[in-house]
């Protein structure tokens, strides 16, 4: 009687804990033990390819910051600068700007080669990133004193030594 008991118990158990794995997987609720979504690590096996990446990261980052892209127009692609030109007017239209400083480039990662002459690195990085009332001088969103991590894939084309963004994809983290 007692080794019934036993695997009646066990089987509940079983049940139990299909149960929770069907949810989490359901659900895709993120468990400590998954990867994690912040890398601090530059793995890409040309030096000079990353600093010319780092260089043109952190160009881009101070334009944004003052809200002048014209430093930019040999490091940006045609569309990327239209798209930016036209999201800092809007912000202008209703009178925000947007800061971005203090910025750390702590990863690029995933080299991939997607066209003749384009690849796109995974950039991984910190800031102070706020939007600010010009008007008021209130700050909308974001925080003045902690930085925020940020995952970002970049599409470059180009060169070494001339290359340009073409594209930005942002990722929750």
């Amino acid at each position: 009687m007692g080794s019934r008991y036993n695997r009646g118990r066990i089987w509940k158990w079983l049940i139990v804990l299909a149960g929770l794995g069907f949810y989490f997987i359901r659900n895709r609720v993120k468990l400590p033990f998954k990867k994690r979504g912040y890398f601090q690590e530059k793995t890409l096996n040309d030096s000079a390819l990353e600093a010319e990446i780092e260089a043109i990261f952190l160009k881009v980052q101070d334009a944004w910051d003052k809200h002048d892209l014209r430093a930019l127009s040999e490091s940006y692609g045609d569309n990327l600068y239209e798209k930016h030109e036209k999201i800092l007017q809007k912000m202008s239209d209703k009178g925000q700007i947007n800061h971005t400083r203090s910025v750390v480039l702590d990863g690029i990662m995933r080299y991939k080669e997607v066209k003749d002459n384009q690849f796109e690195v995974d950039l991984y990085f910190v800031a102070i990133d706020y939007l600010v009332s010009v008007n008021s001088g209130q700050i909308i969103a974001g925080n003045t004193q902690e930085r925020r991590a940020f995952k970002q894939r970049w599409t470059f084309s180009g060169q070494k030594g001339a290359l340009r963004v073409e594209k930005m994809k942002e990722f929750k983290i």
